[in-house]
């Protein structure tokens, strides 16, 4: 999981994500013991409704350079994360005789689980 909603009392406050681990946490002089996650997570983050269009999801995460959305109920609760992740996996299981059906391309086949 690459991605925590964190909430009080049933709303959402905020958001922790690897790139807050990398960007507020990794490399700092921060007591990992003593440090709370509201110290260091992403405040306020932008959220979308739970019925919003993919296409919302995708505009957002490519003009922000995000990689997690909150969802958020009618009555503004969380209701769960889009991840990017998500998305390739839904476009792969829509269009899975383009995506699977690619012949072998040794130029660029992935050398890791992580396409390194």
């Amino acid at each position: 999981v690459g991605a925590a909603l964190i909430t009080r009392e049933g709303r959402l406050v905020g958001i922790f994500t690897e790139r807050d681990v990398l960007t507020r946490v990794v490399g700092k002089n921060i007591d990992v013991q003593k440090t709370s996650v509201d110290q260091v997570m992403t405040r306020e983050p932008d959220t979308l409704p739970s019925d919003a269009r993919i296409a919302y999801a995708l505009q957002k995460m490519s003009d922000e350079g995000y990689r997690h959305l909150p969802m958020l109920d009618a009555q503004g609760r969380p209701a769960g994360i889009v991840a990017v992740r998500d998305i390739v996996r839904w476009l792969v299981e829509l269009f899975p005789e383009a995506v699977r059906n690619l012949p072998p391309d040794p130029a660029h086949e992935a050398r890791s689980e992580d396409g390194g």
